[in-house]
């Protein structure tokens, strides 16, 4: 596993790994760990994968964090939904 990069969430800071294993040991692409305040990715996956799962473990997080009890197939929506505007529009937050 190598870490890759530390995030902010929730004024929490968050490592983000990468872990050749995770989906053939467990079976996710993608693995939020509040004990650890950790994210796990699968390190095989392509990028736009990891990248959706990225986003998608980051509203985990937030779900967690802020006790929203949001349900597994809502989280799944949002990050896909907000991955594809995200993706397809780089510069969204740009002049605004």
């Amino acid at each position: 596993m190598t870490t890759v990069k530390t995030i902010e969430i929730g004024g929490h800071k968050v490592s983000v790994q990468l872990d050749d294993n995770l989906l053939t040991d467990r079976g996710h692409y993608g693995e939020w760990c509040y004990r650890d305040l950790s994210i796990i990715l699968n390190k095989n996956s392509g990028t736009t994968v990891r990248h959706q799962t990225l986003l998608h473990e980051i509203i985990e997080a937030v779900n967690d964090l802020n006790e929203l009890d949001l349900k597994h197939p809502t989280i799944q929506t949002l990050a896909a939904s907000l991955y594809q505007v995200l993706a397809k529009n780089p510069d969204i937050f740009k002049d605004v």
